[in-house]
């Protein structure tokens, strides 16, 4: 009887509720995505990028998927190790038609690959032959 009193009680402050597991903010998802893009990009694993901030590579995954988010301090340092500035996990790079890219370990990889070719002459070689895989890919679905 007295804890049904204390229920009702206005002064009697209730404890917090704690917060749902997995459900992240729009900017959390955000951030956890170009974290994921800007590693892959840079060509390292979850485990190393753990290890550079001093977290598991489950904390990193957590961190990808926006279930948990990256504290200031935390972010600041991954932007170093993967060589992007801070402002680069709050923008969102869109497509022509709208949608937000977001890179697929082999397209990163892809990336990393063509970056890496010094010579300009090989590297428009290279991107003269996507397209003309990319235009017969296109007739073929016709």
């Amino acid at each position: 009887m007295a804890q049904d009193k204390l229920r009702r009680d206005p002064r009697v402050i209730a404890k917090p509720r704690k917060s749902s597991k997995g459900r992240g903010t729009e900017l959390d998802f955000l951030v956890g995505r170009r974290l994921r893009e800007a590693r892959l990009l840079t060509g390292i694993t979850q485990g190393q990028l753990g290890q550079e901030l001093g977290v598991s590579f489950q904390a990193v995954q957590k961190y990808e998927s926006g279930e948990n988010r990256l504290a200031v301090g935390r972010l600041a340092k991954a932007a170093k190790v993967l060589e992007r500035p801070v402002s680069y996990f709050f923008t969102e790079e869109e497509t022509s038609a709208g949608s937000v890219v977001g890179l697929t370990p082999q397209e990163a990889e892809l990336i990393r690959s063509f970056r890496g070719i010094d010579r300009p002459d090989l590297r428009e070689s290279l991107l003269k032959l996507a397209r003309q895989i990319n235009e017969l890919h296109a007739q073929l679905r016709e």
